[in-house]
């Protein structure tokens, strides 16, 4: 894929204690598609969808999670 996110960069992006990843451009996102997709990532602590608008927050455990999900995720 040519434009993956590298994960250092990721990292360096984002505060110390931000582990929620925004997610966009899905019609009618649900709590299961989050789970199913960004669950491979790590530990979710909260999920926030707003299906009529297509994007949802996704809350991690840990920091390496959520920039493992941003890169893995990404496009």
């Amino acid at each position: 894929y040519a434009n993956k996110l590298d994960y250092n960069e990721v990292w360096a992006r984002a505060s110390e204690t931000n582990t929620t990843v925004y997610c966009g451009g899905i019609n009618n996102i649900t709590e299961d598609i989050v789970r199913a997709t960004f669950g491979l990532y790590g530990q979710i602590i909260g999920i926030h969808a707003f299906p009529d608008r297509g994007y949802a927050f996704i809350r991690f455990v840990t920091k390496e999670a959520a920039c493992n999900a941003i890169c893995g995720v990404h496009g």
